[in-house]
C-alpha cells in the first residue's frame, strides 16, 4: 500500500503537492517533518513577515527548520514555495 499526502490544495501522489498559480506558488505549512526532498530550492515566509521578500535567494529545503516549534513562533515557517532549479 503506497501512502499519499493529503494537502488543502488536492491530493498528490507524488507526496509533493502541485504548485498553485492562484496563490502565486504558496503552499501553507503548519509544521512537521520537511515536505519536499533536502536539496530541493525553496523559498519560505515565516510568521514574523508582513509580506514575501521578494529579493530572498531560493535555499535548499534542509536549511530551514520546518517542524513549529513553541520558543520562537514568529520564526515558524507558514508558507513555501517551490524554486525551479
Amino acid at each position: 500500500m503506497r501512502l499519499i499526502r493529503i494537502h488543502p490544495f488536492g491530493i498528490d501522489p507524488t507526496g509533493v503537492t502541485a504548485i498553485s498559480a492562484d496563490h502565486g506558488g504558496w503552499l501553507p505549512w503548519s509544521g512537521g517533518d520537511c515536505p519536499v526532498p533536502p536539496d530541493r530550492l525553496v523559498q519560505i515566509r515565516l510568521g514574523i513577515e508582513e509580506s514575501f521578500d521578494e529579493d530572498q535567494p531560493a535555499r535548499r529545503a534542509d536549511t530551514w527548520r520546518w517542524d513549529h516549534g513553541e520558543r520562537c513562533p514568529n520564526a515558524n515557517v507558514t508558507h513555501y514555495r517551490l524554486v525551479p532549479a
